[in-house]
């Protein structure tokens, strides 16, 4: 059996510089200079002193859009209505939403590169 090991971590959205973003806060000019780029993103919904209740995992061209569908779900955007109604609960809960972006190493598969820099582009394969 083969192993595929990637180096990666998650790195906390920040609001402004320094400064970690939580739900439901609006996307500031920071992050849309930050965060306007294709990523793989979590979010985290957790309780100081007791620890994490949930991870929603999502993939996006966009980071700082996707983050505006989330606060303003168009009636149509099942899931964003359904995580807005998760969110805005755990937040009535005392309960702490953040948004992580994954950060990883390039690495390659049967000879196709992937990394950072690539991500939102096709990937062509042979035929």
């Amino acid at each position: 059996m083969s192993v595929l090991e990637i180096s990666h971590r998650w790195e906390e959205a920040q609001s402004t510089q320094g400064y970690n973003y939580l739900y439901p806060a609006p996307v500031s000019p920071y992050m849309k200079q930050q965060y306007s780029r294709p990523a793989v993103y979590r979010w985290m919904v957790w309780t100081p002193g007791y620890g994490i209740h949930a991870y929603y995992v999502g993939e996006t061209q966009d980071l700082a859009s996707r983050i505006q569908q989330y606060l303003r779900p168009g009636k149509s955007q099942a899931t964003n209505l359904r995580l807005k109604a998760y969110f805005d609960e755990a937040v009535k809960q005392k309960q702490q939403v953040e948004l992580q972006s994954l950060v990883y190493e390039p690495f390659q598969v049967n000879k196709v590169n992937f990394s950072m820099e690539l991500l939102g582009h096709l990937i062509s394969g042979e035929p």
